[in-house]
């Protein structure tokens, strides 16, 4: 009996793959992205890939599999959005492509060559859903400069105006900002690194800002994409479709391409909606 894997992105937002076994579902998959049309072009080095990625949970004897072969390529300069419901895995995933955590089988490729979690940790940056968690510093300043020896104060200018923050004192501490302010403090962290990161990941980037907020932060990631590669995970895509280069669903401990067609249908209704 064919199986069928339907999983809900949003309301007007479905991706159903169907097919008798793994293999014939990869099968259909391909088809629905289309992209036999790039048959025998060769594509650049993506910046970051997993190839076959097999991932197990930690302390199970048995080998339960949290992912199963996954496939994932990031390019330089483009945005993508992994979505998937609240338990498929967004954030393990999260933590699988900074460096947190190592497949238990596949390959985890950094510019084309296997990497491990010190190569990782030096390319790629997080910014989480909740970053005041992270905070170290008592001020501002201290989180920018705090073990970072070439800081200088017009580096810090320019990373605070780059990220929205340009107005706010230096000397406030980072556990009073809002929700917003604090996701853009995070990436002005992010953005004070030398060498700066060459993928940022980021974790549900709208949740808990209001609908005013989320304008700025699109503008944001789509500018930050002129300077690195930017993977969101997040369980709703709401206005990120604006910026989405590309889209994946995580689900059924797998990674799903989402056809173009989709994701272009669901700008319209949420245009129409009034939402972006």
């Amino acid at each position: 009996m064919a199986e069928l894997v339907c999983s809900r992105l949003s309301p007007e937002l479905s991706y159903i793959s169907v097919g008798f076994s793994p293999r014939a579902r990869r099968k259909r998959t391909l088809r629905l992205c289309d992209q036999g049309r790039d048959a025998g072009v060769k594509k650049p080095t993506p910046v970051l890939e997993l190839i076959d990625c097999w991932l197990k949970e930690p302390g199970t004897r048995w080998g339960y599999y949290l992912f199963e072969e996954i496939n994932l390529r990031v390019e330089r300069n483009e945005v993508v959005v992994v979505v998937g419901e609240n338990g498929t895995g967004k954030t393990t995933l999260m933590d699988l492509l900074a460096g947190y955590n190592t497949p238990s089988k596949g390959k985890l490729l950094l510019n084309g060559k296997r990497s491990n979690s010190n190569n990782l940790g030096k390319a790629v940056g997080s910014v989480f859903q909740f970053p005041g968690n992270y905070f170290l510093g008592s001020t501002i300043l201290d989180e920018l400069i705090v073990g970072r020896d070439y800081a200088t104060p017009d580096l810090v200018r320019e990373v605070m105006k780059q990220v929205g923050l340009y107005d706010v004192s230096l000397l406030q501490n980072p556990r009073q900002l809002s929700g917003g302010q604090k996701r853009r403090l995070s990436l002005a962290s992010q953005l004070m690194r030398q060498p700066m990161p060459e993928v940022l990941i980021m974790d549900e980037p709208l949740a808990g800002i209001d609908r005013r907020g989320h304008r700025g932060i699109v503008e944001l990631i789509e500018n930050l994409k002129n300077q690195m590669a930017v993977v969101i995970v997040t369980h709703d895509p709401g206005i990120l479709l604006t910026c989405a280069d590309r889209m994946v669903q995580l689900s059924h401990k797998k990674i799903w391409p989402i056809p173009e067609s989709v994701v272009h249908r669901g700008r319209e209704v949420r245009h129409q909606r009034g939402e972006i």
